[in-house]
């Protein structure tokens, strides 16, 4: 894209202090849903109350956007910034484990 004069960013916000919830995502339709989106539900509440600032993130986005570096990956927060962190040391596995118990799916 670079050619075009496109240059591509990629945003990787945290937990984000908004009016997000997982409660949207659940179809009561399938009662398959209804225990995954209630540990998703319990899981999230403390991960969400220490989320960033909206302001954080838009701060973020802002200066990817006009900072004029070919830099590609923007983590937004400080919960992100650690999780990009610990992705780089730990193996697929003990992430994806780390993660599943962060939201209560174990």
């Amino acid at each position: 894209m670079r050619e075009i004069g496109v240059t591509v960013k990629l945003i990787e916000p945290g937990d984000t202090l908004t009016d997000f919830k997982i409660e949207t995502m659940n179809d009561e339709s399938v009662p398959e849903y209804q225990g995954i989106i209630r540990k998703l539900s319990e899981g999230y509440a403390p991960i969400k109350a220490k989320g960033s600032k909206p302001s954080e993130i838009a701060e973020v986005i802002y200066r990817a956007a006009t900072d004029g570096s070919d830099r590609f990956r923007y983590p937004a927060g400080h919960d992100a910034i650690a999780k990009v962190a610990k992705r780089k040391v730990e193996d697929d596995a003990t992430f994806l484990q780390d993660m599943r118990a962060q939201f209560c799916l174990d």
